[in-house]
Protein backbone atom coordinates (compact mmCIF):
# COMPACT_ATOMS: atom_id res chain seq x y z
CA UNK A 1 0.00 0.00 0.00
CA UNK A 2 2.97 2.70 0.37
CA UNK A 3 3.85 2.17 -2.82
CA UNK A 4 1.03 3.33 -3.79
CA UNK A 5 0.80 5.86 -1.55
CA UNK A 6 4.21 7.13 -2.60
CA UNK A 7 3.27 7.07 -6.58
CA UNK A 8 0.04 9.31 -5.84
CA UNK A 9 2.10 11.72 -4.55
CA UNK A 10 4.69 11.82 -6.88
CA UNK A 11 1.94 12.06 -9.44
CA UNK A 12 0.20 14.63 -7.23
CA UNK A 13 3.24 16.68 -6.93
CA UNK A 14 4.78 16.17 -9.99
CA UNK A 15 1.45 17.96 -11.53
CA UNK A 16 1.23 20.08 -9.05
CA UNK A 17 -2.31 18.86 -8.01
CA UNK A 18 -1.71 19.27 -3.77
CA UNK A 19 -0.68 23.25 -4.72
CA UNK A 20 -3.85 23.44 -6.94
CA UNK A 21 -7.50 24.16 -6.99
CA UNK A 22 -8.05 20.52 -8.18
CA UNK A 23 -10.82 18.65 -5.64
CA UNK A 24 -9.89 15.10 -5.58
CA UNK A 25 -12.21 12.04 -4.41
CA UNK A 26 -11.35 9.02 -3.09
CA UNK A 27 -13.57 6.25 -2.42
CA UNK A 28 -11.49 3.09 -0.76
CA UNK A 29 -13.14 0.14 -2.55
CA UNK A 30 -12.51 -2.47 -1.52
CA UNK A 31 -12.03 -1.39 2.40
CA UNK A 32 -9.15 -2.59 4.64
CA UNK A 33 -9.27 -1.76 8.32
CA UNK A 34 -5.71 -0.14 8.81
CA UNK A 35 -5.96 2.00 5.50
CA UNK A 36 -3.22 4.29 5.80
CA UNK A 37 -4.10 7.62 7.20
CA UNK A 38 -3.09 10.05 4.88
CA UNK A 39 -5.73 9.08 2.35
CA UNK A 40 -7.91 10.60 4.74
CA UNK A 41 -6.23 14.01 5.43
CA UNK A 42 -4.82 14.22 1.32
CA UNK A 43 -8.59 13.87 0.12
CA UNK A 44 -10.96 16.53 -0.28
CA UNK A 45 -13.96 13.90 -0.54
CA UNK A 46 -13.79 10.78 1.07
CA UNK A 47 -16.89 8.54 -0.46
CA UNK A 48 -17.20 5.16 0.50
CA UNK A 49 -20.65 2.95 0.52
CA UNK A 50 -21.72 1.16 4.25
CA UNK A 51 -19.99 -1.89 4.08
CA UNK A 52 -16.79 0.24 3.54
CA UNK A 53 -17.73 2.51 6.45
CA UNK A 54 -18.08 -0.41 8.49
CA UNK A 55 -14.98 -1.96 8.19
CA UNK A 56 -12.90 1.37 8.29
CA UNK A 57 -14.37 2.76 11.53
CA UNK A 58 -15.79 -1.04 13.14
CA UNK A 59 -18.98 0.66 13.66
CA UNK A 60 -22.36 -0.82 12.71
CA UNK A 61 -24.20 0.88 10.04
CA UNK A 62 -27.77 0.03 9.25
CA UNK A 63 -29.38 3.27 8.81
CA UNK A 64 -28.94 6.87 8.02
CA UNK A 65 -28.14 7.80 11.62
CA UNK A 66 -25.58 4.76 12.04
CA UNK A 67 -23.69 6.22 8.50
CA UNK A 68 -23.74 9.76 10.33
CA UNK A 69 -21.56 8.77 13.29
CA UNK A 70 -19.29 6.54 10.95
CA UNK A 71 -18.83 9.83 8.60
CA UNK A 72 -18.23 11.20 11.80
CA UNK A 73 -15.15 8.84 12.64
CA UNK A 74 -14.32 9.08 9.26
CA UNK A 75 -14.09 13.50 9.35
CA UNK A 76 -12.10 13.25 12.70
CA UNK A 77 -9.16 11.43 10.89
CA UNK A 78 -8.55 14.33 8.69
CA UNK A 79 -11.50 14.57 5.75
CA UNK A 80 -12.65 17.77 4.59
CA UNK A 81 -16.26 16.20 3.26
CA UNK A 82 -16.96 12.59 4.08
CA UNK A 83 -20.42 10.60 1.72
CA UNK A 84 -21.46 7.66 3.19
CA UNK A 85 -23.34 6.06 0.40
CA UNK A 86 -26.27 3.89 0.94
CA UNK A 87 -27.77 2.53 -2.10
CA UNK A 88 -31.93 2.82 -2.00
CA UNK A 89 -31.41 4.20 1.08
CA UNK A 90 -29.58 7.66 -0.65
CA UNK A 91 -26.54 9.28 1.40
CA UNK A 92 -25.11 10.68 4.22
CA UNK A 93 -22.93 13.92 4.28
CA UNK A 94 -21.00 15.42 6.67
CA UNK A 95 -18.04 17.99 6.30
CA UNK A 96 -15.40 20.47 8.02
CA UNK A 97 -18.34 23.50 7.38
CA UNK A 98 -21.51 21.48 8.32
CA UNK A 99 -20.56 18.96 11.02
CA UNK A 100 -24.13 18.18 11.19
CA UNK A 101 -24.63 14.45 9.58
CA UNK A 102 -27.12 15.10 6.39
CA UNK A 103 -29.03 12.18 5.47
CA UNK A 104 -30.01 13.23 1.09
CA UNK A 105 -32.70 10.28 0.44
CA UNK A 106 -33.44 9.43 -2.98
CA UNK A 107 -36.46 9.05 -4.98
CA UNK A 108 -37.35 4.56 -5.78
CA UNK A 109 -36.41 4.06 -9.32
CA UNK A 110 -37.10 0.46 -11.28
CA UNK A 111 -33.17 -0.11 -12.11
CA UNK A 112 -32.95 -1.17 -15.72
CA UNK A 113 -29.48 -2.22 -15.83
CA UNK A 114 -27.18 -2.59 -12.92
CA UNK A 115 -23.51 -3.64 -14.96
Amino acid sequence: MNRVLAKRDNYFRDNQILDSPVKTLFNPAPAIADLDPQFYTLSDVFCCNESEAEILTSLAVGSPADAGKAALVIMERGCQVVIITLGAEGCVVVSQTEPAPKHIPTDKVKAVDTT
